[in-house]
């Protein structure tokens, strides 16, 4: 969200905040708002549930290939791994125990690994639930993206430890267990519970993505740093109500899901502050709300995870309107990775398929394709339903909203027209049964290299036939 500074925009990331968790927490009637949920992932000398989730074990990694099984159903891949994880438990002659515990899967873990490790016991669904780890371990998904970038097994195990401890803290917040027990109730264990929510997200694709946009080329030290940056605390702030107002008394109110970018202050704190919640917009974890002033319209990137953008207000000009959609519509942006995995649906790697999308769709288009732009109205997608990157501007009632959008809609027309820019939608819904095609092409004043050589090598081959 774009717009003025005004206290609608800055209490609007407090209510969403409040909402998004007030939904997560309505099935849950034992718990209040204010109720404090205990660390449900947590080590202690009885249970190892947190360290289940960061603890990376090759031998469950090796077993899980998703590029191997891609496109096949979840229960044809699970019971793969099932039968091979049996055989590998036979080895063990310990007994067998009917009760789950996190500490005996932990111990497991270790020993498939380490022979010099002796597990404790071995639950009687042992193999479900160590070929849901390699399916959805966030540990083990990281270190399956960090092997293939690294050859140092040490580093790439540490990187991926660290990054997956990160990622396990979210399901101990309240928002998270919430998410958990209202999507995946089928086992009395919480972290069997967070496995399968993970394995139902696809984490592992999920992760895919965010490295790919990342950078492959980058070395994993400053992956899995760019993964931290990505975690940020909630923010606590005290509001006032009709029952406290005037006194020190006020309740606290979480800010995760909407967060404020840019308070105008410089100081060095705000400015680390401002930097990490860029890195976390970013990013496939909160906030997925961001409301900033005019300071966000320029220079800055918010495509990764985000393609749509409310205008809080409306600029008074074209370039600002454009400046506020350019965060957004930008390299590999999310609308373009969302098409280009819908047209390539079959073929597993993002450079694979936007290597195919260049070759396939690139045609006479320039360079912009397939990487800022996709013809849309190519054949390729004929079949697809698109998406685009969206544009929400609330009309009030009473307001002259309305007529300053199409005015503005006209003049940014114009702008672009003689600015030469690429997107001309709104100039031909303008000018439609107005002016013929071959007029229209008069008028524009194209600054584009590409048409330029375009021109120039069409100007040549008529030479050579005039000759």
């Amino acid at each position: 969200m774009l717009g003025s500074i005004s206290s609608s925009r800055i209490s609007m990331r407090k209510v969403i905040s409040y909402e998004a968790e007030r939904r997560l927490l309505l099935s849950r009637k034992k718990n209040t708002y204010h109720g404090n949920d205990a660390q449900l992932l947590r080590d202690s000398n009885k249970t190892k549930s947190l360290s289940v989730m960061f603890t990376v074990s090759t031998y469950l990694a090796d077993l899980y290939k998703p590029e191997d099984f891609y496109g096949k159903p979840l229960g044809l891949i699970k019971d793969f791994i099932v039968k091979k994880v049996r055989i590998k438990l036979c080895n063990f002659r310990i007994n067998r125990v009917s009760r789950v515990s996190s500490l005996d899967i932990y111990q497991l873990i270790l020993a498939l690994d380490d022979p010099n490790v002796q597990p404790r016991n071995i639950p009687q669904n042992a193999e479900e639930i160590l070929a849901d780890m390699a399916i959805g371990s966030p540990a083990i998904c990281i270190y399956r993206i960090f092997r293939r970038l690294s050859n140092d097994d040490k580093q790439t195990r540490q990187y991926a430890e660290e990054v997956a401890r990160e990622i396990a803290s979210l399901f101990n917040s309240r928002t998270g267990i919430a998410a958990v027990h209202n999507n995946c109730k089928s086992y009395n264990n919480y972290f069997q519970n967070v496995i399968d929510y993970c394995i139902k997200g696809n984490l592992q694709a999920v992760l895919d993505e965010f490295v790919h946009m990342i950078g492959e080329n980058k070395s994993i030290d400053k992956i899995a740093g760019r993964m931290k940056e990505s975690f940020i605390p909630a923010n606590i702030q005290q509001v006032n109500t009709i029952q406290t107002f005037g006194t020190e008394m006020k309740y606290k109110m979480r800010k995760h899901f909407a967060l404020d970018f840019g308070s105008g202050k410089q100081t060095e704190k705000d400015v680390k502050h401002t930097s990490n919640l860029r890195s976390a917009f970013n990013s496939l974890f909160r906030p997925f709300v961001l409301a900033s002033t005019s300071i966000g319209q320029e220079g800055l990137d918010f495509h990764w995870y985000c393609r749509k953008i409310i205008h809080w207000n409306l600029p008074s000009n074209p370039q600002d309107l454009e400046q506020r959609e350019g965060r957004i519509n930008r390299y590999k942006c999310l609308s373009v990775r969302r098409n280009i995995a819908k047209l390539y649906n079959t073929i597993f790697s993002w450079n694979e398929m936007f290597k195919n999308a260049s070759e396939e769709l690139k045609g006479n288009n320039s360079e912009m394709v397939p990487f800022w732009f996709l013809p849309l109205d190519d054949k390729h997608f004929k079949e697809i339903a698109t998406e685009k990157i969206e544009r929400i501007v609330p009309m009030y009632p009473l307001s002259e909203d309305i007529s300053k959008y199409h005015r503005l809609i006209k003049v940014l027309s114009l702008y672009r027209l003689t600015m030469g820019q690429p997107r001309q939608e709104e100039l031909l819904q303008m000018l439609e049964d107005k002016v013929a095609p071959d007029q229209l092409k008069q008028l524009l004043f194209d600054l584009c290299p590409f048409s330029r050589i375009q021109k120039n090598s069409a100007d040549k081959s008529s030479s050579s036939i005039d000759r």
